[in-house]
């Protein structure tokens, strides 16, 4: 049995107008957290320039690599969302430091795992470029504003093909990222076929495994606020009630807890779980580690602070310079 995540994040872009401030900070506690509630041991990080397309597919050919049905696979990514054109589609991508990744090839690489051993975690927004620079609650002063963590131009040029002019987009089909939404909106859809295994009712490949993104798809993610510890408003949230919690509760219950705290705290983003066809009633099983549900007591373990995050990120990059990340997550 294995318990391996490849986590990216990416603050800095080629273009500077895309900057974000806080998801190196998001990959630190995330890998933290990995570490130590969950007892991963293989957890190499792809930070800034280092998070390239040809990185994350080495990375993602070495987490999915002879994976067995008692591994624990993890998938994270902090950065930029997009909704970019992909033929008469218009596909949900991340943002990657110098291309995107569409959710069409990581739902494709997915297919080969067996069921039950993957989860994804996305602190990234979809919108399309339907955004705004800046959100926060109205009622409070302009420190808590957050910047949104969608992209405002091309990674690399101004004219880029991928990206689609809003008066176009009406003329394409939307294809949501990985899988159905478990959300009421979602849900109330009804459609007259049933589709092919393995695909989703919009009729895109299904990714197999489980989804935990930052936003529905006409939303936006927030990166940090003063009300954040420095992290995105989805990873602070989840990693607070996590700590609440503990590491045995449930994806739904802990997706639900989240959703509170981001109200909670003013943010206007509603984090989704995507659950896939097999196997059945995985919502329910435990995070990460995708375990059927026992009572237990709730173990606190925290939040780590701004001089921890600090420490951690700076052992990656070192530990990136002296290349000893494994070799397929760094080709």
């Amino acid at each position: 049995m294995a318990n391996k995540a490849l986590i990216a994040a990416i603050d800095h872009y080629p273009n500077p107008r895309n900057n974000l401030p806080s998801c190196l900070a998001d990959a630190a506690a995330f890998e933290r957290t990995l570490r130590g509630a969950f007892g991963f041991t293989e957890t190499p990080m792809l930070l800034d320039h280092m998070a390239t397309l040809s990185n994350v597919r080495s990375g993602l050919n070495w987490l999915f690599s002879g994976a067995g049905p008692n591994d624990r696979l993890v998938f994270y990514f902090s950065g930029h969302g997009y909704q970019a054109r992909n033929g008469q589609d218009l596909d949900e991508v991340l943002c990657l430091y110098d291309q995107f990744l569409f959710d069409n090839e990581l739902s494709e690489r997915t297919r080969s795992l067996p069921p039950g051993v993957f989860t994804m975690i996305s602190d990234s927004c979809h919108s399309g470029g339907l955004y705004k620079v800046m959100f926060g609650d109205e009622m409070e002063d302009l420190s808590h504003l957050a910047q949104t963590k969608v992209l405002r131009v091309p990674p690399l040029e101004q004219e880029d093909k991928a990206f689609v002019h809003p008066v176009d987009v009406r003329s394409l089909r939307y294809r949501p990222f990985g899988a159905l939404p478990r959300s009421p909106a979602a849900l109330s859809k009804r459609f007259g076929l049933p589709m092919p295994k393995g695909y989703d009712e919009g009729g895109q490949l299904a990714m197999n495994g489980l989804l935990l993104s930052a936003c529905l798809e006409d939303e936006t993610a927030s990166a940090s606020t003063p009300k954040t510890n420095g992290l995105s408003a989805f990873t602070y949230a989840l990693l607070q009630q996590l700590g609440t919690l503990g590491p045995r509760v449930s994806n739904q219950r802990l997706m639900e807890a989240t959703t509170a705290t981001l109200k909670q705290l003013g943010f206007r983003q509603t984090p989704v779980l995507m659950e896939p066809t097999a196997p059945p009633g995985i919502a329910g099983r435990s995070f990460l580690l995708l375990e059927e549900m026992v009572a237990s007591e709730p173990k606190s373990f925290g939040i780590p602070n701004q001089d921890e995050i600090r420490r951690v990120i700076q052992q990656s990059i070192e530990a990136l310079r002296r290349g000893s990340m494994p070799a397929a997550a760094t080709a």
